[in-house]
């Protein structure tokens, strides 16, 4: 049975020198696209960053630069236009999104509130669950208060059940009392 936990499979290790042929062979090939005149990897990669569009890490978020044409002279203005240069955050678009538009509330982002717009003394709406979990919360406490003054159904026969048992205890011990002066006046 192979050791670790490789799902069967057995561990690869790489030599240097395997690397370096991969490496040599990848090198080969790109000679050959570029002989030939095909794009290769690298080509795609530069075309993409020329174009004013840059991907962040993530790949959510595209910011266009805007850039001027290439066949218009430097002018002397170049720092003020840099400037003047701004960028834009556009979604990237995900699926069919581009093609379709659609109108959903729960998308938009939150819009930030300011300080000076935030209404303190506004009262909180509660949620339905939390209402109801309230309102059991103080029926609990007024039924509470009602049963230690006796005046619920519940109280009434637990006081009754007491009074009872009180009865029983003191019969018992009349009882013992009792058996205690027979024993007594019978030595």
């Amino acid at each position: 049975m192979p050791k670790g936990k490789h799902k069967g499979k057995v561990k690869h290790y790489v030599t240097s020198e395997e690397v370096e042929e991969a490496e040599q062979k990848r090198q080969r090939e790109l000679e050959w696209k570029r002989k030939k005149g095909l794009p290769d990897d690298e080509e795609k990669d530069k075309e993409g960053d020329s174009s004013g569009e840059e991907e962040d890490k993530k790949g959510d978020v595209k910011v266009v630069q805007s850039k001027p044409p290439r066949n218009m002279p430097p002018s002397d203005d170049s720092e003020e236009e840099e400037e003047e240069e701004e960028e834009e955050v556009v979604p990237k678009a995900k699926g069919v999104e581009s093609l379709i538009e659609v109108e959903n509330p729960n998308r938009l982002p939150p819009k930030m509130q300011n300080v000076k717009n935030v209404d303190v003394d506004a009262k909180v709406e509660l949620s339905r669950r939390e209402r109801e979990e309230l309102e059991q919360q103080k029926k609990q406490v007024a039924y509470n208060k009602l049963h230690e003054k006796g005046l619920t159904d519940e109280a009434r026969r637990d006081l009754a059940r007491l009074a009872l048992i009180k009865q029983q205890r003191e019969d018992a011990a009349k009882r013992k009392e009792a058996e205690k002066a027979t024993a007594g006046a019978k030595r």
